[in-house]
Protein backbone atom coordinates (compact mmCIF):
# COMPACT_ATOMS: atom_id res chain seq x y z
CA UNK A 1 0.00 0.00 0.00
CA UNK A 2 2.74 2.85 1.10
CA UNK A 3 4.49 1.64 -2.25
CA UNK A 4 0.93 2.43 -4.64
CA UNK A 5 0.84 5.48 -2.30
CA UNK A 6 4.40 6.70 -3.66
CA UNK A 7 3.76 5.45 -7.04
CA UNK A 8 0.47 7.86 -6.77
CA UNK A 9 2.68 10.42 -5.56
CA UNK A 10 5.69 10.66 -8.24
CA UNK A 11 2.87 10.05 -10.91
CA UNK A 12 1.04 13.09 -9.72
CA UNK A 13 4.57 15.20 -9.31
CA UNK A 14 5.28 14.24 -13.22
CA UNK A 15 2.20 15.66 -14.31
CA UNK A 16 2.83 18.33 -12.56
CA UNK A 17 5.84 19.21 -14.16
CA UNK A 18 5.94 17.91 -17.56
CA UNK A 19 3.63 21.09 -18.57
CA UNK A 20 6.26 23.19 -17.86
CA UNK A 21 9.54 21.11 -18.63
CA UNK A 22 7.74 21.22 -22.18
CA UNK A 23 6.71 24.83 -21.96
CA UNK A 24 11.07 25.44 -21.31
CA UNK A 25 11.55 23.25 -24.16
CA UNK A 26 9.14 25.31 -26.44
CA UNK A 27 11.12 28.42 -25.45
CA UNK A 28 14.47 26.83 -25.56
CA UNK A 29 13.83 25.98 -29.06
CA UNK A 30 12.54 29.64 -30.22
CA UNK A 31 15.63 31.13 -28.90
CA UNK A 32 17.67 28.77 -31.53
CA UNK A 33 15.03 30.04 -34.13
CA UNK A 34 15.60 33.48 -33.33
CA UNK A 35 19.29 32.49 -33.33
CA UNK A 36 19.58 31.25 -36.68
CA UNK A 37 17.42 34.35 -38.54
CA UNK A 38 20.24 36.20 -36.70
CA UNK A 39 22.91 34.98 -37.82
CA UNK A 40 20.85 34.67 -41.14
CA UNK A 41 20.28 38.29 -41.27
CA UNK A 42 23.94 39.10 -40.28
CA UNK A 43 24.96 37.46 -43.28
CA UNK A 44 23.42 39.24 -45.48
CA UNK A 45 24.20 42.39 -44.09
CA UNK A 46 27.53 41.61 -44.66
CA UNK A 47 26.74 41.16 -47.77
CA UNK A 48 25.80 44.17 -48.25
CA UNK A 49 28.42 45.72 -46.39
CA UNK A 50 30.77 44.41 -49.41
CA UNK A 51 28.12 45.54 -52.46
CA UNK A 52 27.15 49.31 -52.04
CA UNK A 53 24.72 48.61 -49.39
CA UNK A 54 22.54 46.30 -51.15
CA UNK A 55 21.67 43.05 -50.53
CA UNK A 56 21.43 40.13 -53.18
CA UNK A 57 19.17 39.69 -56.25
CA UNK A 58 16.64 37.47 -56.62
CA UNK A 59 15.58 36.58 -60.24
CA UNK A 60 14.29 33.26 -61.60
CA UNK A 61 16.41 34.24 -64.80
CA UNK A 62 18.91 36.25 -66.15
CA UNK A 63 21.70 36.52 -69.34
CA UNK A 64 24.19 35.55 -67.58
CA UNK A 65 24.73 32.57 -65.46
CA UNK A 66 20.50 31.99 -64.93
CA UNK A 67 18.51 32.56 -61.60
CA UNK A 68 20.40 34.32 -58.53
CA UNK A 69 19.07 33.92 -55.03
CA UNK A 70 20.28 35.00 -51.70
CA UNK A 71 21.10 31.43 -50.66
CA UNK A 72 23.72 31.18 -53.54
CA UNK A 73 26.63 30.04 -52.45
CA UNK A 74 28.73 33.11 -53.09
CA UNK A 75 26.30 34.78 -50.91
CA UNK A 76 24.83 34.34 -47.55
CA UNK A 77 26.42 30.66 -47.68
CA UNK A 78 29.97 32.44 -47.91
CA UNK A 79 29.61 35.11 -45.15
CA UNK A 80 27.91 32.75 -42.74
CA UNK A 81 31.54 30.67 -42.96
CA UNK A 82 30.29 27.51 -44.65
CA UNK A 83 32.20 25.84 -47.41
CA UNK A 84 29.76 25.93 -51.07
CA UNK A 85 27.70 22.91 -51.23
CA UNK A 86 29.03 20.60 -54.14
CA UNK A 87 25.24 19.77 -55.05
CA UNK A 88 21.96 21.59 -55.14
CA UNK A 89 20.32 20.60 -53.39
CA UNK A 90 23.11 20.16 -50.58
CA UNK A 91 23.46 17.27 -49.55
CA UNK A 92 23.30 17.98 -46.06
CA UNK A 93 21.17 21.51 -45.06
CA UNK A 94 23.33 23.74 -42.16
CA UNK A 95 21.03 23.58 -39.18
CA UNK A 96 20.88 27.52 -39.13
CA UNK A 97 18.64 27.60 -42.04
CA UNK A 98 16.13 25.33 -40.17
CA UNK A 99 14.05 25.88 -37.27
CA UNK A 100 13.45 23.95 -34.30
CA UNK A 101 10.03 23.62 -34.59
CA UNK A 102 9.93 23.41 -38.26
CA UNK A 103 8.32 19.61 -38.74
CA UNK A 104 10.08 19.03 -42.27
CA UNK A 105 13.14 19.68 -40.91
CA UNK A 106 13.65 21.82 -44.16
CA UNK A 107 14.62 25.27 -45.39
CA UNK A 108 12.21 27.23 -42.86
CA UNK A 109 13.17 31.05 -44.10
CA UNK A 110 13.18 33.30 -46.56
CA UNK A 111 14.31 37.02 -47.60
CA UNK A 112 12.19 39.24 -48.49
CA UNK A 113 11.76 39.82 -52.51
CA UNK A 114 11.64 43.75 -51.93
CA UNK A 115 14.95 44.29 -50.02
CA UNK A 116 16.97 42.26 -53.39
CA UNK A 117 18.96 44.45 -55.65
CA UNK A 118 17.63 42.91 -58.93
CA UNK A 119 14.36 40.88 -58.85
CA UNK A 120 12.00 39.84 -61.86
CA UNK A 121 10.08 42.57 -64.26
CA UNK A 122 6.98 40.59 -63.44
CA UNK A 123 7.73 41.36 -59.66
CA UNK A 124 7.48 44.88 -59.97
CA UNK A 125 4.93 45.50 -62.19
CA UNK A 126 1.68 43.85 -60.70
CA UNK A 127 -1.81 45.41 -61.17
CA UNK A 128 -0.22 47.97 -63.81
CA UNK A 129 1.47 49.71 -60.85
CA UNK A 130 5.07 49.74 -60.53
CA UNK A 131 6.38 48.73 -57.31
CA UNK A 132 9.58 49.75 -55.69
CA UNK A 133 13.00 48.58 -54.04
CA UNK A 134 14.01 49.18 -50.78
CA UNK A 135 16.32 52.04 -51.91
CA UNK A 136 19.58 52.19 -50.20
CA UNK A 137 19.09 54.83 -47.89
CA UNK A 138 15.56 52.62 -46.83
CA UNK A 139 14.35 52.74 -42.95
CA UNK A 140 15.65 49.82 -41.55
CA UNK A 141 13.99 49.48 -38.42
CA UNK A 142 10.73 48.84 -40.44
CA UNK A 143 11.48 46.58 -43.14
CA UNK A 144 11.64 42.71 -43.30
CA UNK A 145 14.82 41.12 -44.12
CA UNK A 146 13.77 37.71 -43.47
CA UNK A 147 11.13 35.71 -42.07
CA UNK A 148 10.08 32.35 -41.05
CA UNK A 149 8.01 31.41 -44.15
CA UNK A 150 6.49 27.76 -45.30
CA UNK A 151 9.10 25.05 -45.09
CA UNK A 152 10.29 23.44 -48.33
CA UNK A 153 12.48 21.68 -50.46
CA UNK A 154 15.88 23.83 -50.80
CA UNK A 155 15.54 26.99 -53.42
CA UNK A 156 11.91 25.90 -53.89
CA UNK A 157 10.63 29.24 -52.44
CA UNK A 158 13.88 31.48 -51.30
CA UNK A 159 11.39 34.55 -51.22
CA UNK A 160 8.43 36.17 -49.58
CA UNK A 161 6.02 38.93 -49.73
CA UNK A 162 5.50 39.89 -53.66
CA UNK A 163 2.01 41.42 -54.06
CA UNK A 164 -0.69 39.72 -55.90
CA UNK A 165 -3.20 41.63 -58.19
CA UNK A 166 -5.38 42.31 -55.18
CA UNK A 167 -3.34 41.56 -52.39
CA UNK A 168 -2.81 44.39 -49.77
CA UNK A 169 0.02 44.54 -47.63
CA UNK A 170 -2.26 43.27 -44.43
CA UNK A 171 -3.54 40.48 -46.91
CA UNK A 172 -0.11 39.25 -47.03
CA UNK A 173 0.28 39.06 -42.88
CA UNK A 174 -3.28 37.10 -43.22
CA UNK A 175 -6.17 39.41 -42.40
CA UNK A 176 -9.07 40.09 -44.15
CA UNK A 177 -8.97 36.19 -45.83
CA UNK A 178 -5.36 36.20 -46.24
CA UNK A 179 -3.24 36.00 -49.79
CA UNK A 180 -4.92 34.36 -52.83
CA UNK A 181 -4.47 30.66 -52.12
CA UNK A 182 -1.22 29.42 -53.33
CA UNK A 183 0.30 25.53 -53.45
CA UNK A 184 3.47 25.90 -50.41
CA UNK A 185 5.26 23.04 -50.03
CA UNK A 186 5.01 20.28 -47.62
CA UNK A 187 2.30 22.63 -46.51
CA UNK A 188 -0.48 21.92 -49.39
CA UNK A 189 -2.32 25.32 -49.93
CA UNK A 190 -2.43 28.20 -47.81
CA UNK A 191 -3.45 31.79 -47.42
CA UNK A 192 -0.78 33.68 -45.68
CA UNK A 193 3.19 34.46 -47.00
CA UNK A 194 3.98 33.67 -43.13
CA UNK A 195 4.39 30.41 -41.27
CA UNK A 196 2.54 31.66 -37.79
CA UNK A 197 1.91 27.77 -36.59
CA UNK A 198 5.91 27.27 -35.31
CA UNK A 199 5.26 29.20 -32.35
CA UNK A 200 1.69 29.31 -32.10
CA UNK A 201 0.81 29.06 -27.99
CA UNK A 202 -1.13 26.71 -26.85
CA UNK A 203 -4.34 28.81 -25.80
CA UNK A 204 -4.08 31.33 -28.41
CA UNK A 205 -6.15 29.88 -31.22
CA UNK A 206 -5.18 28.47 -34.73
CA UNK A 207 -4.78 25.62 -36.09
CA UNK A 208 -3.19 24.14 -38.96
CA UNK A 209 -1.67 26.61 -41.23
CA UNK A 210 -4.34 29.08 -40.23
CA UNK A 211 -2.70 33.01 -40.04
CA UNK A 212 -2.56 33.04 -36.21
CA UNK A 213 -0.10 32.66 -33.85
CA UNK A 214 3.67 33.92 -33.87
CA UNK A 215 6.20 34.51 -36.38
CA UNK A 216 10.33 35.15 -36.03
CA UNK A 217 11.48 38.36 -38.18
CA UNK A 218 14.32 39.73 -38.77
CA UNK A 219 14.82 43.39 -39.78
CA UNK A 220 17.24 45.18 -41.66
CA UNK A 221 18.70 46.86 -38.86
CA UNK A 222 19.70 43.94 -37.52
CA UNK A 223 17.57 42.85 -34.61
CA UNK A 224 14.99 39.83 -34.71
CA UNK A 225 11.20 39.68 -33.25
CA UNK A 226 8.68 37.69 -32.62
CA UNK A 227 5.81 38.70 -34.01
CA UNK A 228 2.09 37.61 -33.63
CA UNK A 229 -0.56 38.30 -35.79
CA UNK A 230 -1.97 40.79 -33.60
CA UNK A 231 1.72 42.76 -33.34
CA UNK A 232 1.31 42.85 -37.51
CA UNK A 233 -2.51 43.20 -38.30
CA UNK A 234 -5.20 45.16 -36.51
CA UNK A 235 -8.24 42.95 -35.99
CA UNK A 236 -10.70 46.05 -35.62
CA UNK A 237 -9.26 47.99 -39.02
CA UNK A 238 -8.27 44.96 -41.05
CA UNK A 239 -5.14 46.85 -41.79
CA UNK A 240 -1.78 46.60 -41.06
CA UNK A 241 -0.51 47.90 -38.00
CA UNK A 242 3.09 49.62 -39.13
CA UNK A 243 4.95 47.45 -37.11
CA UNK A 244 6.60 45.86 -40.23
CA UNK A 245 6.63 46.97 -43.90
CA UNK A 246 7.62 44.52 -46.99
CA UNK A 247 8.22 47.60 -49.86
CA UNK A 248 8.44 51.30 -49.55
CA UNK A 249 4.45 51.33 -50.93
CA UNK A 250 3.04 49.04 -47.97
CA UNK A 251 1.95 52.52 -45.97
CA UNK A 252 -0.16 53.39 -49.15
CA UNK A 253 -1.07 50.15 -50.21
CA UNK A 254 -2.22 48.98 -46.71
Amino acid sequence: MELLVVVGIIAALIALLLPALESARAQARTVVCMSNIRQLGLALRMYAGDFNQEYPPNTTALTKGGPLSWLDADKVWHYLGYAPPTTIPPPVIPRVFVCPDDPYGQQSYSMDIWASVQVDKSVTNTAGVIEELWPRNRKSAGLILLSESWSCSWNQFPTIGKFGDTTTTAQMFGAMGGDPPFTAGFWGTVNCDLAYMRHRKGHGGGSGTQPIGRVMICFDDGHAALCSNQDLVNAQTGQSTGLAAWSPLDFIRN
